[in-house]
This record gives C-alpha cells, structure tokens and sequence, in this order.
C-alpha cells in the first residue's frame, strides 16, 4: 500500500512443501460433520457466521477438550442484505491504508500454533491489520501495535462449516485482502480420507475484522465443476493440491496439481475461475458447482504445473491472467501465461501462450538442515510460482530454481537454491524483465 511503511512481522515460517503433514507428535482433532443435521448439510444453502460466533466455539474447544471430538455444530447468519449484482461487485476503493509503525516487531505465530510440518505461513496486511494464515491458526494483528485483534482461532474451528466425515485435516493455506472490494479473502485445502478433496474460500463482509464481521463460506469439488472441455475427472479420484490463489476486479483464480487420478494420469494443472459477484451475494449457496456461472474450470490448459492467478488493483480490468511452469521441452525455459477472457461472464475463454527466460532454470535441490541429529531442513518445492502481480501492464512474479554461485542454472553444478524474479508484458506476451535473488557465497541457501 502506497502510504505503507515498513513493518516486519516475525513468523515462523518452517518449510513450504506440497502438501502439510501433522507433527509426529501431534494430536488432531477428529474430523466431524459441521451441519450433518442442517439444511445446508448439502451446501444448497449459504453458510455464513460471525467473528463472535467462530470465537465462542473457539473458546469451547479450548476449554472442554471434548469439543474437539464433538460435533462442531453451527448455524448460518441470517441476513436480509440484498443480492450485490455484477455491475455492483467491485465498488472503488473507499479506505486509506493506516500508515504501518516505523520498526514494528511483534511475533505472529509459533510452532506452538501449528501441528503442521511445514507450517506453509502465509499472511497479508490490510488497511489497519495483518492477518496470519497457516496450518493449524488463523491470527489477526493491529499493524500499528501487533496486538492480536478479535480473530484468533484454529483453522479447525474456522474451517468446521465444511469440514465433512471425509476431512482428516485443512492444508495449504492463502490469504488476500482484495483493496478493490475491501473484503479479506482465505482459501483452504481439504486433505481427505478418500478422494476426490474439497477447495475452500471464505470472505469477510467488510475491511476491518471485529466480533461483528460475517464471514461467507463457499467450496467446490475440482471433479464436479463445469469447464471448458468434458470433465475429464469424473468418475476418477483425484487429489486437488496445492491450490493457488489469485484475486481482480472481476474473479477469484485457484489452480491446483492433480495427484493420485485413475485417467488421465498425474501431469495435469487445471484453475478455476471464481466469480467475484457471487462470492459478495449472501444468497449464494456454499457449494458453487451447481451454481450457474459462479465457477468455471479450464481443465487442460498448457500449464505443466502449479497455474497462479495474478492479483489486479485496476477497478477497470475486463481480463485476468493465469501463470504456470510451461509443458513439454519448455518446461525450464518459459513460463506459460493464459489470459482470461470474459472471466465476470460465468463462461470465460483462455488464450494462452509461451513466454521465454533470458536463461533456463532448474529443479532446485532440498535445503539441509545444520546440527545433529539431522533435521528436516527445507524442502525447495520444485518450480512454483509465488504470488503473482500486475503493475502497469507488467505481471511480476518469481519461480524457485537451482543455481550456482554465479547465479547460472545448470543441472551440473547448481549447489543451491534461487529465486527467478520477471515481470511479463501483457500486451507483447513477451519478457519485460528478469534476474536472478541469490547468494553467491553460501551453499544449499
């Protein structure tokens, strides 16, 4: 934010890793059905609740350690709000960031906060709050103190209105604030006992999180939403990991890697593009397969791996773009950016392209960890992408890769890890800029 000054947050980052796995010697709770005895058991219904009300079973499940194991029982918000239409989706901006606190330190989580190996923290600062997104916690911050604020709350516990008898655990957490509609928004994966999982997204009512705040919860089965071609996974089980989250005036973008399908096979990247306007409608129902033009899916897009929508802060945008790791002999070499067209038209089209590096890149290798006995290290995640952003035509973002000490990929004598930052011009489709973070002294950083 432009009247930002620096804040540093500490957070315990641990490792990134493609799926997070509980501590060996952590206890779970059990997964149980949130409204198993309701309406919307179904997801035909929209589940909303308030911050107070997400905060009371909080207090429940840390103070009877058998509400771990019960049921988590809740009950939608009623609201007589009307239905925001599409031409009413993406109000201009109407707060000014609160300037953030010169050398403002504060300790966001621990690894006491999650029962998690990696942790996967992710986190992001709104006007006048940072909130922390990680395996096993969700934990909001005054960026002028870093006092928590009224939002403290186990990922279990908010995530409970869609966790189902399927749900072992939530991984893979992301979080945006999206300035264009004032609105926080927080996706979840679903790692489930038996295939196929659920992805799951979760949007504030407003830009400032209280007790009062309503938050909206919604979800969708990759195998069961409507896409550009045949659903090539139905009647498979799938694994939908790792998912991404990208937002713009217009949608919300998740793309996943598909593990585990009978037919066709591991190797397939598909994203979803998510309506904007029915993720702000309270009528909405939870489970947005069946809702008409809220998702649609691109299930063959020439993305090898990890597709990544590209956050916009232009209220005027009428396209979105979608960046992955290119297929085939240009899987190194390029990036593969889609454009998407019409994506507020609930039946958006791509079109998509190869864009080359100045130089390859490589698989980076796993970071080791010093000490004895050996630890875990860091685990480099391969060629994914990070957040991804569009500034004045140009979308900017950064790919892990292997490296050398002078900054040169090359499978035979890379001994550490890098990042590739470039900035791709979307009108040209072609590189604007690019170089290379690293450190040219020190091995396996």
């Amino acid at each position: 934010m432009s009247t930002c000054k620096k804040l540093f947050v500490v957070l315990l980052v641990g490792m990134m890793a493609m799926a997070a796995l509980p501590h060996p010697s952590a206890t779970l709770p059990a997964a149980q059905p949130a409204h198993a005895q309701g309406p919307d058991a179904d997801g035909s219904a929209p589940i909303r609740r308030t911050t107070a009300e997400i905060m009371t079973q909080q207090r429940e499940v840390d103070v009877v350690p058998e509400a771990r194991v019960a049921p988590l029982v809740t009950q939608p918000v009623t609201t007589t709000a009307p239905a925001i239409t599409e031409a009413a989706a993406v109000p201009p901006p109407s707060l000014v960031g609160a300037p953030q606190t010169e050398g403002l330190e504060f300790i966001s989580a621990t690894r006491d906060d999650s029962a998690f190996i990696p942790p996967d923290t992710m986190g992001v600062v709104g006007p006048t709050q940072f909130l922390t997104h990680l395996n096993g916690r969700i934990r909001v911050h005054d960026k002028t103190t870093g006092a928590v604020g009224a939002l403290d709350v186990s990922t279990f516990v908010f995530w409970s209105p869609l966790t189902t008898v399927n749900t072992r655990f939530w991984a893979d957490p992301r979080v945006r604030y999206d300035r264009l509609t004032d609105r926080w928004i927080l996706s979840m994966m679903e790692v489930a006992y038996t295939d196929p999982n659920r992805i799951a997204v979760a949007v504030s009512d407003g830009p400032v999180i209280t007790a009062a705040t309503v938050w909206q919860y919604f979800y969708f089965v990759p195998e069961a939403t409507p896409g550009n071609i045949a659903n090539p996974f139905v009647g498979n089980t799938c694994f939908a990991d790792h998912p991404t989250l990208g937002v713009d005036a217009n949608a919300v973008y998740i793309g996943v890697n598909m593990f585990s399908c009978d037919n066709p096979p591991y190797g397939i990247s598909p994203f979803w593009v998510l309506r904007k306007s029915d993720l702000l409608n309270p009528a909405t129902p939870a489970n947005l397969s069946p809702v008409t033009g809220a998702i649609y899916g691109f299930f063959n897009p020439p993305i090898d791996f990890t597709p990544h929508g590209a956050d916009s802060y232009d209220p005027n945008a009428t396209v979105g773009y979608v960046v992955g790791n290119a297929m085939g002999s240009n899987l190194l070499t390029h990036m593969a950016v889609c454009r998407v067209n019409g994506p507020a038209s609930g039946t958006p089209s791509i079109v998509c392209r190869d864009v080359p590096f100045a130089s390859r890149i490589s698989f980076p290798a796993n970071i080791p960890g010093a000490g004895t006995p050996t630890p875990l290290g860091l685990e480099s995640v391969g060629t994914r992408l990070y957040a991804l952003h569009i500034r004045d035509g140009q979308i900017w973002g950064v790919v892990n890769t292997g490296t050398n000490s002078a900054g040169v990929a090359n499978w035979t004598t890379d001994d550490r890890v890098g990042l590739r930052w470039f900035a791709i011009n979307t009108t040209s489709a072609t590189m604007a800029a690019e170089g290379m973070f690293y450190d040219s002294s020190t091995t396996g950083n």
